[in-house]
């Protein structure tokens, strides 16, 4: 279900005409017509007053917008959507292997982030060549199985979740992972999952 469709779905749960909620939430009431129809997506703070008054979770207007892929899921950013509820994961060892556990749901504003499918995923102490990170960091992927050198990839190879960075070093293309490790003799195994498009040092 669309947003749109969510909001006027709430709408009519409160028994509210489209007039009301304009004049609850002081615009006009085209405003509201417009949101509804999914002709004009609302902005992350009037998405916030929206759940306000229909007494919803800005998570729930948002929680459509997700799919499933390999095994968990992804905020999807499409059309002209602000923004998007985007599923956070660490990367926590499970019977000696690193995988993706579920933490939380994060409300991540577009900017200029093109449309796609996301996750955060949030790490210890990255060892790449072009990141050097001692503490928790988290980093927004962007799904995309296609990967180029020097980019920054989330991948899985034997069951195991890393964060790698991929490289040439003596013609071989090589992974260098978040923990130091190198794949370099088992690149046909591995599936490339999304590339890294932000970062947040601010945990």
């Amino acid at each position: 279900m669309k947003i749109g469709e969510k909001i006027r779905q709430a709408r009519k749960d409160q028994k509210l005409s489209q007039a009301q909620l304009a004049s609850r939430l002081n615009i006009d009431k085209s405003e509201v017509s417009n949101y509804e129809r999914g002709t004009r997506i609302p902005r992350t703070k009037r998405l916030g007053e929206l759940a306000t008054v229909l007494g919803l979770s800005i998570y729930t207007l948002l929680e459509g917008l997700q799919i499933e892929r390999h095994g968990f899921r992804w905020g999807v950013l499409e059309h002209r959507e602000a923004a998007m509820a985007v599923p956070c994961y660490e990367i926590a060892q499970c019977s000696e292997v690193d995988t993706l556990s579920a933490t939380t749901t994060i409300l991540t504003e577009r900017g200029s982030l093109p449309n796609g499918l996301y996750i955060w995923v949030t790490a210890n102490n990255i060892a790449l060549s072009s990141i050097i990170v001692n503490r928790n960091i988290r980093v927004l992927i962007r799904y995309d199985e296609a990967v180029d050198i020097g980019d920054i990839t989330l991948f899985k190879l034997n069951n195991e979740i890393s964060i790698g960075e991929f490289c040439k070093e003596k013609q071989r293309n090589v992974l260098v992972c978040h923990n130091g490790l190198k794949h370099e003799n088992c690149m046909e195994e591995v599936i490339f999952i999304g590339k890294v498009v932000q970062i947040a040092l601010d945990l």
